[in-house]
């Protein structure tokens, strides 16, 4: 089997990838905990047992949990293996010890490391990847790959030799590694730049006028992302009363023809597919 922990800047991001995924047979997957496959459903069951819940307030969710779980069943006869994704919702862009304990406590696992789990190591039948999902912002790619590069040496240790870049898939302590940035036509920009155009095409009529009512009813104190608050308006038409994490991995604004059809989504889904090949 390969496992594939991808860890993604906020529920936004899963909710998009998921619908990528959707389109490369990758199924949700909502077993209970115990019914994980091992060694999964011991290591999330210590983790949460070994929670000191005393400490934890209501607005601050941790142990972190997989956001969602999808799988893919292998084609047998072309010797491909099944495929376990786990996404995990960080937060936002500031999260980096959220990223790096993550990293660290599966790496402990997948790389043969000290593990403080009572459970077994993952055994050699399986292979490994992670995957860091980030937006581009005013930052720049290359400004974000420094960050995630950072991020990935502290636990996983320095490399004198390849080197981690956007779009590109590396072997790093024998498990594999890629990051992608979200960005637009310029280099910067987030996941809204690649979203909204894609639910838009065919929608424009909805789009313009969504657009239209946030012009006219926004208030420049307020501060509002354009792009996610027309989302958010047109997205009420087909998942009344939902968020845009709802919006962007339910409404029929996007489609399975269109993220085919789409050059940046094939971009992203061929980063996902040689970081499960390698």
């Amino acid at each position: 089997m390969k496992i594939l922990v991808v860890l993604c800047e906020g529920s936004h991001d899963v909710a998009f990838l998921y619908r990528l995924f959707e389109t490369i047979d990758f199924k949700k997957d909502s077993v209970k905990i115990g019914e994980m496959p091992k060694p999964f459903n011991e290591y999330i069951a210590n983790m949460l047992k070994k929670h000191n819940y005393d400490d934890l307030k209501l607005s601050y969710i941790w142990p972190p949990l997989p956001s969602l779980i999808m799988k893919k069943a292998g084609n047998k006869p072309a010797n491909q293996a099944d495929v376990l994704l786990m996404l995990y919702a960080l937060g936002g862009d500031s999260q980096d010890e959220k990223a790096k304990k993550i990293i660290n406590d599966y790496s402990a696992w997948f790389l043969g490391k000290k593990s403080e789990e009572d459970a077994s190591y993952f055994t050699g039948e399986h292979t490994y990847a992670f995957a860091y999902i980030l937006d581009a912002n005013d930052h720049g790619i290359p400004e974000r790959v420094k960050k995630i590069e950072g991020i990935f040496s502290r636990v996983l240790g320095k490399r004198s030799n390849d080197r981690i870049d956007h779009n590109k898939v590396i072997k790093w302590s024998d498990a594999s590694v890629g990051c992608f940035i979200f960005s637009g036509d310029k280099k910067c920009g987030r996941l809204e730049d690649i979203v909204y155009p894609l639910m838009e095409k065919d929608n424009e009529p909805i789009f313009m006028d969504a657009l239209k009512y946030f012009k006219t009813h926004h208030r420049k104190e307020d501060k509002c992302d354009e792009k996610k608050s027309t989302i958010g308006i047109a997205g009420q038409l087909q998942c009344p009363g939902e968020s845009n994490t709802i919006i962007i991995r339910e409404s029929r604004y996007l489609s399975g023809g269109k993220i085919c059809a789409d050059l940046k989504c094939g971009e992203i889904i061929n980063f996902f597919k040689k970081l499960i090949s390698l």
